[in-house]
């Protein structure tokens, strides 16, 4: 597993840091992985597609998210205040 990552999050070692994780907390996490087979799907969900060079985004609301659709949650906290989270 790689452990330091470039200054750009577009960059295929970031990337591939980004779904390393993603692949170890499913495999190694009990509430990851059965989370993983879940039938809830959030109210809105932002989709991220493309290649590297033209990423869309784009806004989709529950009834327009096919079932058994993977998704992640990302977060980021800025300063010392408590936030509202959505996860466990």
């Amino acid at each position: 597993m790689q452990t330091s990552l470039q200054s750009g999050t577009c960059s295929r070692n970031s990337m591939q840091q980004a779904q390393d994780w993603i692949d170890r907390c499913q495999s190694t996490h009990a509430r990851c992985a059965a989370s993983r087979w879940s039938t809830w799907i959030p109210t809105r969900l932002v989709s991220v597609k493309g290649p590297l060079s033209d990423i869309v985004a784009r806004l989709c609301v529950r009834g327009t998210i096919p079932s058994g659709m993977s998704f992640l949650t990302l977060s980021h906290r800025w300063g010392s205040s408590k936030f509202t989270t959505l996860t466990f």
